[in-house]
């Protein structure tokens, strides 16, 4: 054959490949996915097509789709394009359709459902339109864990599905599933892989079930990481260890279910203690930190006793009754953290109405949220505990035009009310009101790195594993900044890339703030100037050295003005403590931790999510 005759075959057959895609490149289809808007639950039509293209993936501006919800639609699509073998030079293009208040969509818990909803609009078939289904979708076709279950669960029930398909990963959440499913019509479906859902929602194929129980982490193989710079919070991760060991062994009970639960949580325990040993001490102290808030919960959904009341009560008690130290230079960035979780525990307390009729999944989720700021409480304590002392005092005033700044700064890019660093602005706002600069400081950075981070991965070109690289390969100096990079690691070790670079992003930007915090850092009128431990002076050791009749004279003025400081405080016996936490300074309140627990300080509604130990 002629070479004239190949080429125009070659372009034959490549013009009937084009033609065969471009066919296929139709359709539609359409699936109502759950979702949590503010404090309930609601549904989100999604509405996906295919048309001739580049391979593309479209999704509409309104509502405005968050960071992860964009991955999440993009992996979905490729994991459903890869087990489907549908040719390239298709688009996909997807709308949500909300409610009127929804004008924000953020989370990876679409992520299954958009890949049975591809594969299906891939393979020209239809899907059951009876079940709702939640869950992440992840690199090998498993369903990952995603929160709210219970608002999720209502929303279907509303829509009048039959079938809830959730993940095995959130014990919690599926005990509460377990008591939705006596009192309604629908039945919750466990799913641990894509394939199942599809074969499900596709061929009609049933889902095995093993019982409300969520499945075992593997023990994960991470490199040895050198925590020897940030060695003092090892102390801090055993704590958090404890208390969550002590929570499991205080579960009573020896049926099926409380024995898999035990099971489960010695399991967590296992990855803790191998987190621990390899050098990860922050990811150690916050897996142990979750499973703390979700088992003391447990233990009040097995009992029945969500008692709102109470637990704010005792999360009060534990804000009135801690005790802060005069900060200085040595113990400075502890002090600052501790800060930071006693200003989260607050808002938890703050948000929480403890005489609002709920019903009673409800209040077991509103009893987490206090374990929240409970367990918060827990770690500000563990951080005060491992603090170090010693070195100059430290005038925070001299911070608080930098926390200005700051809060300006994240106040720009912070816009969205139901975003975690909406809630993280106002708190920052709060801190900065209290005259805690250093903590205003460190959460209206988390805020603007956080919303950086998240500009920058929506654009193009974005390559979270280059980022990553470079900033692990970067020293860190402060302590924050060091526990944040340990983290950041261990979240590559993980290929969660873009975890990752957001937590070693925000690290990088602590060392920035602290050592910026250092430079402008002026000692509190009458304090001798002390050199920290550790900034390459020795430390001076405060005494006399006068001649003796003006030490004599000095002495008297001294002890006058102990007796007449000690006349005032007697004055002043009702009001506040000087070395106490003073949040609750709203008009009428007062601050001890009855007076905290009786009246509460303040009534403003909860904004965002639940967050880590941060």
């Amino acid at each position: 054959m002629s070479l004239r005759y190949s080429l125009l075959l070659l372009l034959i057959l490549a013009s009937a490949q084009i033609v065969s895609a471009v066919d296929h490149c139709g359709g539609r289809i359409v699936q109502y996915v759950p979702a949590v808007v503010g404090e309930d639950g609601g549904t989100v039509k999604v509405t996906e097509s295919l048309a001739p293209g580049n391979g593309d993936v479209y999704v509409t501006v309104s509502p405005k789709i968050g960071v992860s919800t964009q991955e999440s639609i993009r992996e979905a699509v490729a994991y459903a394009a890869g087990i489907s073998g549908f040719p390239a030079g298709c688009d996909v293009l997807l709308r949500f359709e909300a409610s009127e208040s929804t004008d924000y969509i953020e989370g990876p818990s679409a992520g299954a459902a958009i890949t049975a909803m591809s594969y299906a609009l891939m393979e020209n078939r239809s899907m059951r339109q009876d079940a709702i289904m939640t869950g992440t979708i992840e690199k090998d076709g498993s369903i990952g864990a995603v929160g709210g279950l219970y608002e999720k669960a209502n929303s279907a029930i509303e829509r009048g599905a039959r079938f809830f398909i959730v993940p095995q990963e959130n014990m919690f959440e599926l005990l509460l599933l377990k008591k939705v499913q006596k009192t309604s019509n629908i039945t919750v479906l466990q799913a641990s892989d894509i394939e199942q859902v599809i074969e499900f929602m596709l061929d009609n194929k049933t889902i095995p079930q093993d019982g409300f129980m969520a499945s075992e982490k593997p023990l994960p193989d991470p490199p040895k990481y050198d925590d020897s710079e940030i060695a003092p919070f090892r102390s801090v991760a055993r704590y958090m260890m404890d208390l969550e060991k002590n929570a499991t062994d205080r579960i009573e009970g020896s049926d099926d279910d409380i024995i898999a639960i035990k099971d489960f949580y010695r399991n967590e325990e296992r990855i803790q203690e191998r987190l621990l040993l390899r050098g990860y001490l922050f990811s150690a102290a916050n897996e142990a930190f979750l499973d703390f808030i979700d088992i003391s919960t447990i233990q009040a959904v097995i009992g029945s006793d969500a008692d709102i009341a109470r637990k704010k009560g005792d999360l009060g008690i534990c804000l009135g009754n801690m005790q802060r130290p005069d900060m200085d230079q040595a113990n400075m960035e502890w002090v600052i953290g501790t800060d930071l979780r006693y200003a989260w525990a607050y808002d938890k307390y703050n948000a929480t109405d403890a005489q609002k009729d709920l019903l009673t999944e409800e209040r077991y989720i509103q009893y987490r949220d206090l374990m929240y700021g409970e367990a918060w409480c827990d770690v500000a304590k563990g951080l005060l505990a491992a603090a170090p002392s010693g070195g100059a005092a430290v005038d925070e005033d001299s911070w608080a035009k930098q926390a200005e700044d700051r809060i300006k700064e994240a106040g720009v890019l912070a816009t969205d009310p139901t975003k975690d660093t909406f809630s993280r602005l106002i708190i920052a706002e709060d801190s900065y009101a209290r005259k805690r600069f250093g903590a205003a400081i460190y959460d209206a950075v988390y805020v603007r790195e956080m919303e950086t981070a998240d500009k920058e991965i929506q654009q193009g070109n974005f390559n979270a594993s280059e980022r990553v690289d470079i900033l692990l390969s970067q020293k860190r100096t402060s302590l924050w900044g060091r526990i944040y990079q340990s983290q950041g690691a261990y979240l590559a070790s993980q290929d969660s890339m873009t975890s990752a670079y957001r937590i070693l992003r925000f690290a990088k930007a602590l060392d920035d703030e602290t050592a910026l915090m250092r430079q402008t850092i002026k000692t509190p009128v009458g304090q001798p100037e002390v050199p920290a431990a550790g900034d390459g002076a020795a430390v001076a050791q405060p005494g006399f050295a006068l001649e003796k009749p003006l030490a004599a004279a000095l002495m008297v003025v001294s002890i006058l003005l102990i007796v007449g400081g000690i006349i005032l405080l007697r004055r002043g016996s009702d009001g506040h403590k000087t070395s106490r936490y003073r949040y609750a300074h709203r008009a009428g309140k007062k601050e001890s931790g009855a007076e905290l627990q009786e009246n509460g300080p303040g009534d403003r509604h909860e904004r965002g999510t639940d967050r880590d130990i941060q």
